[in-house]
């Protein structure tokens, strides 16, 4: 039995299909690509964490519910993945999502992409609600069909959505009642259990990765004008460079060996569609993309940054008040009239009722704030070219170098070549300064000290 070909069964007037948003402009369209590419690589690098831990496990130094909880996020992001390259969207319900993938005719209704929107600070709640769409089964059979063997689909989506209602349930349990029962370690009848559910569940992963890339180069390679959703131009060569760019590379980095090669297998249909370092092809989606303009997620970015600001500040507030009652705890602490229980109870909830709500209001005005002049400032910047960014980011001695989003210490090598010293050496200072940066920044500063070598190593030589 055929579903709705196209997958949309509400009779809701506003409810418009994802596609429409993303295919409003080139740089919606490049910004898709991206994160469909962002799904599979999430797929990919959870599966690595997964199996790191599951070795260590059998050597009984390893925590193996964790290892089950990787690969399971490992099948999260492969059935994301499947739906959202081929309908622009999907449910963030890990139970609605298994059920995308069930031949039983029930129309699953996506949220992802309204939530998305909904953070975004140029979008309401109520425009973003219109991106939405009721999918079923059919929809996402019908999209890998063309890239796949004969019959492949339907067996395989079928099995991927039994793996992962099946994996969801045990993942509960794996780890909050099954840790109830007993810890996994070195337990005489529970570690064989656990193991053998990481074990289980690393199988599953990896045989979804290897079908997925071998389904997404297939769509990649695709010319075909009947295909519903193409793929924009050399998004090939694109997805390519970034598979070895933003997974190879990383899993060589911070996995065993044996791992690195796993995974340099598991996605060679699509490393072999790779593009060479430097192309203008690849380049021009990346400024398509433009991680700048990526409003929604860098919205998300700056809440999880507050929130992680307040988490820290109360967690210091804290740690100052025990730290303070063990320094009274001492024999020289001055000796108190004994108070009753009702008395420390009433005491207690007269401070918590003063100070608790001033303490909260102030903090959220400040967070808030901070928010807002944060967020003037990026909207600023984000209208500079990416020279002059850096260098106002050079200039300022107000905020450290990981206020700024990490998409600003892209830039490419050749304009590194050409930026002022100064500039290179105020940028070196902020960053090195700061112990613990680490990723896009720390690779900027060793890009600086290439540049500022070639340039030195011309000029020894009278060429420039």
């Amino acid at each position: 039995m055929r579903h709705c070909a196209l997958g949309i069964a509400s009779g809701d007037a506003n409810m418009v299909e994802p596609n429409e948003y993303w295919n409003a402009s080139d740089e919606s369209r490049a910004q898709r690509l991206y994160a469909g590419f962002c799904e599979f690589a999430s797929s990919v690098l959870d599966y690595c964490e997964g199996r790191r831990l599951l070795v260590e496990g059998r050597n009984s130094t390893g925590r193996l519910n964790w290892s089950a909880t990787a690969l399971y996020y490992s099948l999260v992001h492969s059935g994301r993945f499947l739906v959202f390259v081929g309908a622009g969207d999907f449910p963030t319900s890990h139970s609605r999502l298994a059920k995308c993938f069930s031949q039983t005719g029930a129309m699953i209704r996506t949220d992802w992409l309204g939530r998305l929107l909904t953070v975004g600070y140029r979008h309401t709640p109520r425009a973003a609600d219109v991106y939405s769409m009721d999918l079923g089964f059919q929809r996402v059979h019908d999209f890998w069909l063309p890239f796949s063997a004969p019959g492949e689909a339907m067996e395989v989506l079928t099995w991927f959505g039994g793996m992962l209602d099946r994996a969801r349930d045990l993942r509960n349990e794996n780890n909050y009642e099954a840790l109830l029962i007993a810890h996994e370690y070195e337990h005489p009848h529970m570690t064989e259990v656990f193991r053998n559910l990481a074990a289980t569940l690393e199988v599953g992963a990896r045989r979804s990765i290897e079908i997925l890339a071998r389904w997404y180069s297939g769509y990649l390679a695709n010319t075909n004008a009947n295909v519903p959703i193409r793929p924009v131009a050399s998004a090939a060569k694109f997805i390519g460079h970034y598979v070895a760019k933003r997974i190879e590379q990383p899993a060589g980095h911070w996995y065993p060996r044996e791992i690195a090669e796993e995974v340099t297998e598991l996605v060679t249909p699509l490393r072999d569609l790779g593009a060479p370092v430097v192309n203008p092809e690849v380049h021009q989606i990346e400024r398509l993309v433009d991680w700048t303009i990526f409003n929604p997620k860098r919205s998300l970015m700056t809440a999880f940054r507050d929130k992680t600001e307040s988490l820290n500040e109360y967690i210091q507030r804290g740690n100052g008040r025990a730290t303070a009652g063990i320094v009274q705890s001492g024999a020289l602490r001055p000796v108190r009239k004994e108070r009753s229980k009702e008395q420390h109870a009433s005491a207690d909830l007269q401070v918590t009722k003063e100070t608790k709500g001033d303490l909260a209001k102030q903090h959220q005005l400040r967070g808030k704030a901070r928010s807002e002049q944060r967020l003037r400032l990026i909207a600023k910047l984000d209208g500079l070219p990416a020279m002059e960014r850096l260098k106002a980011i050079a200039r300022d001695q107000e905020h450290p170098i990981e206020y700024y989003p990490v998409d600003y210490s892209r830039i490419e090598q050749e304009q590194l070549v050409l930026m002022d010293s100064d500039t290179r050496n105020a940028l070196l200072r902020r960053i090195e300064s700061r112990i613990r940066v680490e990723g896009p920044w720390k690779q900027l500063a060793v890009r600086i000290r290439a540049a500022t070598n070639t340039i030195e190593g011309h000029g020894s030589h009278g060429e420039l």
